[in-house]
């Protein structure tokens, strides 16, 4: 899954496409970090995160699994700023992830 994004990244233009396979194929992902890492290299193609941020610092505790968080990530995509911040604050709290 992650080498079918890493080779079809130019062919997806939507960036909610990718959210939505990510989404979509979560269970089936065995590193979650390199999904990250994968976001965080093609981070100059999203446009805003700073909202995201907040969200995640506010709710963190609230978010029971990988998906709720992908959820959020999906519905404030077009709000994001600052993509690489978002990426490090989602892999400095990975582990606190349940699912």
């Amino acid at each position: 899954m992650v080498n079918i994004l890493l080779t079809h990244w130019n062919k997806i233009q939507n960036a909610r496409l990718v959210m939505n396979i990510l989404l979509t194929h979560w269970n089936k992902l065995q590193n979650a970090r390199l999904v990250m890492n994968i976001l965080l290299t093609h981070w100059n193609k999203l446009q805003n995160a700073r909202l995201m941020v907040n969200i995640l610092l506010t709710h963190w505790n609230k978010l029971q699994n990988a998906r709720l968080m992908v959820n959020i990530l999906l519905t404030h995509w077009n709000k994001l700023q600052n993509a690489r911040l978002m990426v490090n604050i989602l892999l400095t709290h990975w582990n606190k992830l349940q699912n």
